[in-house]
C-alpha cells in the first residue's frame, strides 16, 4: 500500500482554499485603490453638531449664596443671572437654615424664579429639630429637576409658623446649563 501524505490528500482541498482567498481580496485591493477624498461643508450659518446635546455635564452649574433674616420667611438669590442663551436645569438644593424656636417644627421650602414667589417651581417641607445655641436648625439636601431660561434669578425662600422666626439661611444649587444657541432649545410646557 503506497503512503500519501496528509497535505497531498488534501491538495485540491487546499488549493480551492488559496483561490477563494484570492477571489474575495481582489475586489477589495481595487475598492480602496480606487477611493477618493470627501470634502463635508460646514458653514456657519447651519454647522454640524460636534457635542452631545444630552450630555448633562456640558457646562456644570454650582452657586452658593447666604442671607441674614429675622422674620417668619426668608429669601435669597442665587448671584447668577441665567446667561442670555442659556437654559439653566437645577437638580439639587442643599440649604442649612437657623431658627429662632424651639420643638420639632416644619420648615416650608420654595423654589422660584425672578423674585416672584407666585412663579413657585418646587415646593417641600422639611423638619427642623437639631437643637443649637441659638435654637433650631434645618439641613436638608433636596433633589429637584426646575428649569430657569435667560434672563431669570434662582430663589430660595423658607419659613416656619409663628411665633418661631428664620434666622439665617446658606444654600447651594447644582445642576447645568444647556446652550440654546448650539442646539435651540426646546419651550417648556405649560
Amino acid at each position: 500500500m503506497s503512503k500519501i501524505s496528509p497535505l497531498a490528500r488534501h491538495r485540491e482541498a487546499w488549493l480551492a482554499m488559496f483561490a477563494s482567498f484570492a477571489l474575495l481580496a481582489g475586489p477589495f485591493d481595487n475598492a480602496l485603490a480606487a477611493s477618493t477624498p470627501v470634502t463635508v461643508a460646514n458653514p456657519a450659518t447651519t454647522p454640524a453638531l460636534t457635542s452631545s446635546i444630552d450630555d448633562h455635564g456640558r457646562t456644570a452649574y454650582q452657586s452658593a449664596t447666604d442671607v441674614s433674616c429675622v422674620s417668619q420667611s426668608c429669601q435669597l438669590a442665587f448671584p447668577t443671572i441665567v446667561p442670555q442663551g442659556k437654559r439653566l436645569v437645577i437638580q439639587y438644593i442643599s440649604a442649612q437654615i437657623s431658627i429662632a424656636g424651639s420643638g420639632s417644627i416644619p420648615v416650608e421650602v420654595s423654589l422660584y424664579k425672578t423674585n416672584n414667589p407666585v412663579d413657585i417651581s418646587h415646593y417641600f417641607i422639611v423638619p427642623a429639630t437639631a437643637n443649637t445655641v441659638a435654637g433650631l436648625l434645618s439641613v436638608f439636601d433636596q433633589q429637584v429637576l426646575a428649569y430657569f431660561e435667560s434672563g431669570d434669578t434662582v430663589h430660595l425662600g423658607a419659613a416656619v409658623a409663628p411665633p418661631n422666626k428664620v434666622g439665617s439661611m446658606t444654600a447651594s444649587a447644582f445642576g447645568y446649563l444647556l446652550d440654546c444657541n448650539v442646539s435651540p432649545c426646546a419651550p417648556i410646557a405649560h
